[in-house]
């Protein structure tokens, strides 16, 4: 894979594009990740970088992976994945001139969380979880399961006035 290559390009608009192009192979053909074993933690390797853009496209490789593995394939790279994203959900930990991009970050390791959990269970999640970050963790369980009773409610209301 002669896109593995561009990973640690000499800009970061090089290496941004490299993960982009790498989300779009797994997108395209799961299989992808089984004929080199090292993408995954060598992607997410990249989320030590300081360049905003390349942060960006290796949350859009995650949020990718996730969702198009299976479960059964997900729990081999569930520990990499949470100890690799969650540093991003947190803004006082991550200083950058734009706070868009923080916000944009937390909302990102959101949803990927929420993807893991609804396919792998809260206890896989959680049992890979970082002390520091289970209250994130929960949080997210948290407002994603009020949001659902909002939603059921809101639709038993609407069948009552119809």
């Amino acid at each position: 894979m002669q896109i593995m290559g561009y990973l640690s390009g000499s800009s970061p608009h090089i290496t941004s594009g490299a993960v982009s192009a790498l989300s779009l192979l797994i997108y395209k053909n799961t299989g992808v990740w089984f004929s080199v074993p090292e993408l995954v933690p060598s992607v997410l390797a990249l989320l030590q970088s300081k360049a905003n853009e390349v942060i960006k496209a290796v949350l859009g490789f995650a949020k990718v992976l996730v969702s198009c593995l299976h479960a059964q394939d997900l729990q081999n790279f569930l520990s990499a994945i949470v100890n690799a994203i969650l540093p991003w959900s947190s803004v006082s930990k991550n200083h950058f001139r734009s706070k868009n991009c923080i916000i944009l970050f937390g909302w990102q390791v959101k949803i990927i969380l929420e993807i893991m959990i609804r396919k792998c269970g809260l206890s896989s999640v959680d049992l890979v979880t970082p002390e520091k970050y289970k209250g994130f963790v929960k949080s997210v369980v948290e407002v994603n399961h009020s949001l659902l009773l909002d939603i059921s409610k809101s639709k038993k209301s609407i069948a009552l006035v119809m």
